[in-house]
């Protein structure tokens, strides 16, 4: 019985890690899986908009160890929610890394029931102006 633990042991130990990586493949390939429904399902819903929502949010370029591998560059905290940051076009990865930690208005999708916020393009939004004064100082 003494002989027969260690190999249990050792069985135990390399299988769990193979077993995890295919637990993860199998949920990245779901989540790839409903974002291309839901894709499919609003293409015809867009309309002249290359994209479905816009929102104004706050980049943080700090993605979760346990999402590492789901292709997110960030997060994108908003008031209503939190999602994970995932670029619609390569080309954006600049100008998100430019806005990090800055209030932002990104246009795009919203997908896998609100975990995904998939970048199509970046409003920075405008400083508020000034008021403008009457010719001795005085507010309008």
């Amino acid at each position: 019985m003494k002989q027969f633990t260690p190999m249990l042991l050792l069985a135990v130990l390399v299988c769990t890690p193979a077993a995890l990586a295919a637990s993860a493949d199998k949920k990245a390939e779901a989540e790839r899986q409903q974002e291309a429904r839901e894709d499919a399902a609003a293409e015809g819903k867009r309309g002249e908009l290359p994209f479905e929502a816009q929102v104004r949010g706050t980049i943080r370029l700090q993605v979760p160890e346990s999402e590492k591998n789901s292709g997110a560059v960030g997060i994108f905290e908003t008031p209503q929610a939190t999602y994970l940051l995932k670029l619609g076009r390569p080309e954006l990865q600049k100008l998100i890394e430019a806005h990090d930690g800055k209030q932002v208005l990104l246009d795009g999708r919203i997908r896998n029931d609100g975990k995904y916020f998939i970048v199509e393009n970046v409003n920075v939004p405008l400083a508020p102006t000034p008021r403008k004064t009457g010719g001795r100082g005085r507010s309008i």
